[in-house]
């Protein structure tokens, strides 16, 4: 059996083609032909099934790309501008439900409502700088805010020993009048003290967009203010 050194055999040929242009060559089993390749853009050169890798040196215009592509792996990607118009719907999908975000996150053309299905959690809310209102039984009614506020809780207090009375929220601007209906009423029995707060108005609180006012009455839904305002107490806590 006669050993081949196939290296010597392929650079013998090679010499041979340099030298004489190019020739098919044979030696002992090992056939070589090289063709003249003209390469442009009207006649690139296909490439099929060539498995590995290829280095290519410029661009690559690639035609006939499936819409979808599947990758498996890691897919490494330079040179991506830093932000890229998309014209259409962008899916994505294997999405994490939470993603953390080191910096600024821009987002344009975000609608000035959005729908949202489920439940929103808000964290790093800035602590709000709560105003107070205080009445300490000087009146059977009056207001806490004139004008669009937002109520967070109320504390309320009932000394007197015999009936129950009807605290009672308005939205507007001016103390509540004979017959007007209540937005809220909370009854609080003889005796007793009741604390309203963010379990009631939810954590963003309860929007009154013409005022906040309140009373004391005697009846529940419609005001009736109550003959001794003195058994009371209101602490009103809003924005």
């Amino acid at each position: 059996m006669t050993l081949v050194n196939w290296n010597d055999r392929v650079l013998q040929l090679l010499q041979d083609i340099r030298n004489n242009g190019t020739p098919q060559g044979s030696a002992e089993g090992l056939n070589l032909r090289v063709l003249d390749v003209n390469v442009s853009n009207s006649n690139p050169v296909p490439v099929s099934d060539g498995g590995g890798s290829l280095t290519v040196d410029g661009a690559v215009q690639i035609s006939n790309f499936p819409s979808t592509q599947t990758v498996d792996g890691t897919v490494e990607i330079g040179n991506f501008p830093a932000t890229q118009p998309v014209s259409g719907t962008v899916q994505i999908s294997n999405f994490p439900a939470t993603q953390t975000v080191d910096g600024t996150v821009e987002i344009g053309n975000f609608p000035a409502t959005q729908t949202v299905s489920g439940t929103v959690q808000i964290t790093n809310l800035p602590n709000q700088r709560y105003s107070n209102f205080e009445d300490f039984g000087a009146a059977a009614s009056g207001v806490a805010k004139e004008g669009s506020g937002v109520l967070y809780s109320v504390c309320l207090h009932n000394h007197s020993t015999t009936t129950t009375r009807y605290f009672q929220l308005h939205n507007r601007a001016t103390a509540p009048a004979t017959g007007d209906l209540a937005t809220l009423y909370f009854p609080v029995s003889s005796g007793n003290s009741w604390i309203v707060d963010a379990k009631f108005f939810g954590e963003l609180g309860r929007l009154f967009p013409t005022g906040i006012a309140w009373g004391w009455s005697n009846t529940p839904k419609t005001f009736s203010a109550v003959q001794s305002p003195s058994e009371h107490a209101t602490f009103i806590n809003f924005i």
